[in-house]
C-alpha cells in the first residue's frame, strides 16, 4: 500500500466508511536501526563549553569568546551509543561539568601583556536538560563534539558600567613597598587597602583619605605599636601610612591636584626615597586631593604580601596630561643620636626588638610640572622636613638601659 498521509488517510477511512467499505490500516514506520559501535574505533565525545564576555581593551569595548573542552568519559560514551541513551556515567559527568562552573567576578582592570584589559566573569550555569539533549544527538548521529547550553547572570559591576562612565583608560599609578613589615602592619596594611579598593572618584569630586577609613577591629585592623614622643603604645591601624603614601604617589604621578598632605616628622626607610610619602592622623592631618579630569577615576588597589608590594591605579578618561617629578633635591642634613630603649612588657628580660631604625635629619624638596595637552603648564613643588632619629629598641620594663 502507498504511503498515505495522516489527512488523506482519514478523508479514505471517512468514505470508506460511508460507502461500507473496510480499509487496511498502514502498519507503523519501525524505528531507524541501531548503527553497531566499534569501542576499538570510538573516539569518544567531548563537550564544548563557549561563554562570552565584553572587555575593555585600548579603550575600545569587545566582546571575547573562551571555550573549553571537556572530555566525557570514554566507556560511558561507548555505552551511551550502543544504547542510544545517556548511561549513569555521563549523567555524573555532565554534573561534574556544571560544578565546575566558576561562579561571577566583579569588572576589574588586569595587565596582560604590557597592556591594561578590563575583564569580568558573569555566573555560567549549565542547562542540563538541554545539554542532555545536544549530547544525545551527537551520540545517535556518531558526532565528537556535543555543545553545552548554558545561561548567564552578569556580576554586579560589569565592563559595560565602566565603559558608559568612560573608565576605559590606564590613568596613571604609584606603587611603594612594605617587605619586611611585622605581621600587625602586614593586616592593617591589608585592611586599609581593602576599604579604597573599587572606589569611583566622580570628575571634580575631592577624595579624602581619612573619611575614607573606618579604623575599627571590625574592619580587620589590629593593635600596632605607635611611637609617642620617647614612649611606645598600641593602637590601631599601625602602617596604615603605608596605603596613604601609595594613594598619595598615585595621585602625585598622575598629576592630579594636591589640596592637603603631611609627612612624617622623621624619615621611614619603608618611604624611600624620602620625601615621597604622606603620612595621616585623623583628625589633624588628612591626604585630599581633587579629580580634576573629565570623567570618574576608577581606584584600584592591588598588593602582594610574598614581595611586599602595593599599588594603586586609577582607570579613567585616556591622559590629557604630562606630568615630570624630579628627584629629591636633600639639604640641612643632621645626624642621628643615639639609640633609645623603650619598655614593652612583652619582651622578655634581655630580650631585644627594634621597633625603628636609626634616621639623619634632612629637608627635601620635590618638584612637579604638569603640562595638558591644552598648553596649560602648572608646576608645584612638595618640601619635607624630618627630625633626627635614634634608633628605638623594645626592651623588658625592668632593663637597665631605659633611662628613667
Amino acid at each position: 500500500m502507498q504511503f498515505l498521509t495522516r489527512g488523506l488517510l482519514l478523508l479514505l477511512l471517512f468514505f470508506g466508511a460511508a460507502s461500507g467499505q473496510i480499509l487496511p490500516v498502514p502498519m507503523p514506520v519501525p524505528p531507524a536501526p541501531i548503527v553497531p559501535v566499534d569501542p576499538k574505533t570510538d573516539l569518544g565525545l567531548e563537550l564544548l563549553v563557549i561563554t562570552s564576555e565584553p572587555e575593555i581593551r585600548g579603550g575600545r569595548l569587545e566582546q571575547i569568546d573562551s571555550e573549553q573542552r571537556f572530555l566525557l568519559p570514554i566507556a560511558s560514551v561507548i555505552r551511551s551509543r550502543a544504547e542510544q541513551k545517556l548511561s549513569s556515567g555521563l549523567e555524573e559527568a555532565l554534573k561534574k561539568v556544571a560544578k565546575e562552573l566558576q561562579p561571577s567576578l566583579d569588572a576589574r582592570f588586569y595587565q596582560i601583556q604590557n597592556q591594561w584589559v578590563a575583564k569580568q566573569r558573569s555566573a555560567w550555569r549549565l542547562d542540563l536538560a538541554a545539554t542532555r539533549a545536544a549530547v544525545l544527538t551527537a551520540l545517535q548521529t556518531q558526532g565528537l563534539t556535543a555543545r553545552a547550553v548554558l545561561s548567564s547572570q552578569p556580576p554586579k559591576r560589569t565592563v559595560e558600567d565602566f565603559y558608559k562612565q568612560g573608565i576605559r583608560h590606564y590613568f596613571s599609578g604609584g606603587t611603594s613597598n612594605f617587605a619586611g613589615s611585622p605581621s600587625y602592619r602586614v593586616q592593617n596594611i591589608i585592611a586599609a587597602a581593602k576599604q579604597i579598593d573599587g572606589r569611583y572618584l566622580e570628575s571634580r569630586a575631592i577624595f579624602a583619605f581619612n573619611q575614607s577609613i573606618r579604623l575599627n577591629t571590625e574592619q580587620g585592623f589590629v593593635l600596632g605599636n605607635i611611637i609617642r614622643g620617647s614612649t611606645l603604645s598600641k593602637e590601631l591601624g599601625g602602617g596604615i601610612c603605608q596605603v596613604s603614601t601609595t594613594v598619595w604617589r598615585a595621585a602625585y604621578n598622575s598629576g592630579l591636584p594636591i589640596l592637603e598632605r603631611h609627612q612624617h616628622s622623621y624619615r621611614v626607610s619603608y618611604y624611600d626615597p624620602p620625601g615621597f610619602e604622606a603620612t595621616v592622623f585623623a583628625p589633624s592631618k588628612n591626604l585630599r586631593f581633587r579629580n580634576d579630569t573629565t570623567s570618574a577615576l576608577w581606584m584600584q588597589l592591588e598588593w602582594d604580601v610574598d614581595t611586599g608590594q602595593l599599588g594603586l591605579y586609577f582607570f579613567g578618561v585616556r591622559p590629557e596630561r604630562q606630568v615630570q617629578i624630579s628627584q629629591p633635591r636633600i639639604s640641612n642634613e643632621k645626624p642621628a643620636p643615639r639609640d633609645r630603649f623603650v619598655p614593652d612588657v612583652g619582651v622578655k628580660l634581655g630580650d631585644v626588638q627594634i621597633v625603628s631604625g636609626a634616621e639623619s635629619g634632612m629637608q627635601t624638596r620635590i618638584d612637579r610640572t604638569v603640562q595638558y595637552n591644552s598648553g596649560r603648564i602648572i608646576r608645584d613643588s612638595t618640601k619635607s622636613r624630618y627630625v633626627p632619629w635614634a634608633a628605638i629598641y623594645a626592651v623588658h620594663p625592668k632593663d637597665k638601659r631605659i633611662k628613667k
